[in-house]
């Protein structure tokens, strides 16, 4: 998983890479789709600009998914957790 501004520029700070094996449930169906939760921590990411961005999730480097979000700039000290 990577993030990229509008401008498709992948931001150089963050990137998640992983490998998992997962199991369809006891009741799933042959052919059910299946949801895997997957969190991820951003302390400390630092972004260039505020505006639009995405979190993009490639598998085996093919892009699979992206969630838009919005980056806002504030004025002020706002503090870090360690």
């Amino acid at each position: 998983m990577t993030i990229e501004n509008a401008d498709c520029e992948r931001l150089p700070t963050f990137k998640v890479e992983g490998e998992f094996r997962a199991t369809a449930g006891l009741e799933s169906k042959y052919g059910d789709a299946g949801i895997i939760p997957l969190a991820v921590p951003l302390h400390g990411v630092l972004f260039g600009r505020a505006g639009d961005h995405s979190f993009v999730l490639s598998v085996d480097g093919a892009e699979i998914a992206r969630y838009k979000f919005s980056v806002l700039q504030v004025f002020g000290t706002i503090p870090l957790s360690p």
